[in-house]
């Protein structure tokens, strides 16, 4: 949301595969340059700004990557500058 400027839109799907989830994130935001989804998940946050210029320290795609891999699950992203992006969950299903 904080990305993505009054009138845009953020879709949220799910579907199961075998024995995983797969959630799919996507929106009309202001997307991210090539450089920097590269650097995403790597551990050296950016501050960033957002469409009403709230500022971010860069902790939280971090702190959700950390969380997936714990889980046994991933995540991922895909972006266009000033078209949007795409955020994948991976995670397993709950064993009974």
């Amino acid at each position: 949301m904080k990305f993505t400027p009054a009138g845009g839109t953020i879709n949220i799907c799910s579907a199961t595969n075998g024995d995983n989830c797969t959630i799919i994130i996507t929106d009309t935001g202001s997307g991210i340059s090539f450089q920097q989804l590269h650097t995403l998940f790597d551990g050296n946050p950016q501050p960033t700004y957002g469409t009403d210029n709230e500022k971010g320290v860069g902790l939280g795609l971090m702190i959700c990557k950390e969380f997936m891999e714990h889980q046994s699950g991933r995540i991922t992203a895909e972006s266009k500058l000033g078209k949007g992006s795409t955020f994948t969950i991976e995670i397993p299903l709950a064993v009974n």
